[in-house]
């Protein structure tokens, strides 16, 4: 998909949040997808640099990521690719597992827009995330809802909080979704699994999720399988009922549908739903 306004809007926020450029991968060669006076207007007006007009023109007429990357700190800037159509600097197909030689070399791993594209998905974010040395991160731009046809898949959130979790030594540090493509207007998405509830949207405008997560541990990947978080807790729910008296009541709840006792559950305690998301406006946190 490529670095486009907003992408370039949270590499920006990224860097003024203290990430290390310094050892930069993108997955696929990412180019500059907006049109060159998008690029000038957030260097020169949200950036905070001052460089002149002609110094983001150049840049920016790179075409490709790399100029802007080395302006954030990068020293290497390695990208890799499934063919060599936009010279990446390395070929790898990532529904294969990584080769030993780049595991754990890098302060900074970046999806534009790449993941969706891959089918063997837990193997290509397994790839990315043993890319990544301990305290690096992850940045990810990616499509989640109406974007139908786009790639083989839209992601959810829940997806990346329940793999970019601690028992694999990650943490998400940032997760906004927007739903216009140059926006400065997001939205913050909390973990379902700290409402306890599916935090779930449905609207009728292309909505992209975009992340940043950092690794905090070299832990083994994957020792247990992701769990979709409310599906874990009326799980854990049930072992507790299990134990307790089997009342009449208890009997007929037992052998109620799982979908359905959350739903009753919901209904019975009429709790009203948290703040699922939060209005954030990107650039003034670009500017304070």
């Amino acid at each position: 998909m490529g670095i486009n306004k907003n992408s370039l809007r949270f590499l920006l926020l990224a860097k003024k949040m203290g990430v290390d450029f310094s050892n930069t991968a993108m997955i696929g060669r990412q180019c500059l997808n907006m049109p060159e006076a998008h690029f000038v207007d957030v260097m020169k007006n949200e950036s905070g640099f001052t460089e002149s007009v002609e110094t983001w023109q150049n840049m920016y007429r790179h075409r490709y990521a790399e100029k802007i990357l080395q302006y954030l700190g990068a020293k290497k800037v390695d990208s890799f690719d499934f063919s060599d159509y936009e010279q990446a600097t390395f070929t790898h197909d990532f529904n294969a597992p990584l080769p030993e030689q780049y595991k754990n070399q890098y302060t900074l791993v970046i999806d534009g827009g790449s993941l969706e594209h891959i089918f063997n998905f837990p193997v290509a974010i397994r790839n990315c995330m043993e890319m990544i040395q301990q305290n690096g991160h992850f940045i990810s731009i990616t499509p989640s809802n109406n974007n139908f046809g786009h790639g083989f898949y839209q992601f959810s959130p829940e997806l990346f909080y329940r793999v970019l979790h601690p028992n694999n030594g990650f943490k998400v540090n940032q997760m906004y979704y927007y739903d216009d493509k140059f926006a400065s207007s997001w939205m913050s998405v909390i973990d379902p699994d700290v409402v306890r509830k599916r935090v779930t949207l449905i609207n009728d405008k292309p909505v992209m999720l975009i992340l940043l997560a950092q690794r905090m541990e070299l832990k083994t990947l994957f020792t247990q399988t992701p769990q979709q978080s409310d599906y874990q807790a009326a799980w854990e729910e049930n072992k507790v009922e299990k134990k307790k008296s089997q009342s009449l009541s208890s009997k007929i709840k037992a052998m109620l549908p799982i979908t359905f006792k959350i739903w009753l559950d919901r209904k019975i305690n009429n709790k009203p739903n948290p703040a699922f998301y939060t209005k954030v406006d990107i650039i003034d946190m670009l500017k304070s």
